[in-house]
């Protein structure tokens, strides 16, 4: 989301916001009109699912011929992710690795740790049953 956009939402809930000028060396300080109590939370309970909206991205994540779409946040964990992909393959999440592009994720860190960016997409490679080879 953009400064204008920020100041263009705040200004319209009538909430004191702050402005940073072109140079980023001065801040002003704005304070608009008082606005009834009730009017007041709904504009903060619209900026907080803004908020949480900027920190949700799309990821694709793809295996041989399927190829699955997620909605996740950026602090899930990748071992989140190969939890939720359980359900579609059927093995552990111990037994799957995910890749973007040639380097693996690191199970243990956050989405936005590991550089993953919005419709990024994901490879995934699982471990051959009762075998220590992963697939190429």
């Amino acid at each position: 989301m953009h400064l204008k956009q920020v100041t263009f939402l705040l200004d319209q809930y009538n909430i004191k916001f702050y402005q940073i000028s072109s140079d980023n060396q001065s801040i002003s300080t704005q304070q608009k009109y008082p606005v009834e109590k009730e009017k007041k939370e709904q504009s903060k309970y619209y900026l907080k699912q803004k908020i949480s909206i900027m920190d949700t991205i799309y990821v694709r994540v793809k295996r041989e011929n399927m190829t699955i779409f997620f909605v996740c946040r950026t602090t899930d964990s990748i071992e989140s992710l190969r939890k939720r992909l359980v359900t579609f393959y059927k093995v552990q999440n111990t037994d799957m690795r995910l890749f973007l592009g040639d380097r693996l994720l690191d199970p243990t860190s956050n989405i936005y740790d590991q550089d993953v960016k919005n419709n990024s997409l994901l490879i995934l490679k699982l471990r051959a049953k009762n075998q220590l080879e992963w697939e190429e």
